[in-house]
């Protein structure tokens, strides 16, 4: 995906070839709905790594990375944001932190690998043979812990970390505490009930999920949201079933709640 994104460009060419690929999941064929991550899967293969290799020894080393992006304005703001930050990974030391400085040629490919790790997630799992999901929740501003994923209510791993889960990829904005999260379950995993577990982790800690792409109609919303959907909806015309309200007209039993 990278590598089309370099070639491409995002624009109108990669924007008609993946329609066509959605066009083409969804024709009642067998397999026509993952023929496609197949195909970008094994191809990958084939091709060298999108990241410079600087970056990549990195990706294994640590757990953590930050993307920067310093605009300069002519008053040699990007130089001294560089030694300021040079001066914090010397006060912490190569094992906690290590930085990078993009070259002019490798800051596209950091931008499209960007754009890229999300759709490249399902391709992944595809080409793993695992089923994968994608949530986004927000945590309290001074929560700095990934909440605990449980295949079943209650679970917990031999060292009391995540059960059921072969791959996770978090990622937000930064200074923003609002996470997306890719998930891919191992085997045998029942997917939605570990959502909801998840769910239920986040609630426990003071968050919420989902935070950005709304309800819909797969989670159950807050009390105080259905009171305030029905107040902006009272005939429920506009989304009938957000938040597992009824789907009957003026909400039916659901006013008297």
């Amino acid at each position: 995906l990278c590598w089309m994104l370099r070639v491409l460009g995002i624009g109108s060419k990669l924007k008609t070839l993946w329609d066509l690929k959605l066009k083409f999941e969804a024709l009642p064929i067998p397999f026509a709905a993952v023929l496609g991550d197949y195909a970008l899967y094994y191809s990958g293969k084939l091709l060298p790594a999108a990241l410079p290799p600087q970056i990549c020894a990195q990706s294994k080393k640590y757990g953590h990375h930050l993307l920067l992006e310093v605009g300069d304005y002519g008053g040699g703001e990007a130089t001294r944001f560089w030694e300021r930050l040079t001066t914090f990974k010397e006060g912490c030391g190569d094992d906690d932190v290590a930085v990078y400085r993009c070259s002019d040629s490798e800051v596209q490919a950091v931008q499209y690998f960007r754009f890229a790790a999300a759709p490249a997630f399902r391709t992944w799992c595809v080409g793993n043979g695992l089923e994968g999901i994608s949530v986004d929740y927000a945590l309290p501003k001074n929560g700095t812990i990934a909440p605990l994923i449980q295949a079943n209510k209650g679970s917990t791993s031999a060292n009391g970390g995540d059960t059921g889960v072969a791959l996770r990829m978090r990622y937000s904005h930064f200074g923003c505490n609002v996470w997306h999260e890719d998930l891919a379950f191992s085997p045998g995993v029942d997917v939605n009930a570990a959502k909801m577990n998840l769910k239920h982790t986040v609630e426990s800690l003071g968050g919420k999920l989902p935070a950005e792409h709304g309800h819909g109609i797969e989670y159950a919303g807050t009390q105080e949201a259905k009171a305030r959907w029905m107040i902006m909806d009272p005939l429920n015309v506009f989304n009938p079933g957000v938040g597992h309200l009824s789907v009957d007209r003026c909400y039916g039993n659901d006013i008297q709640k």
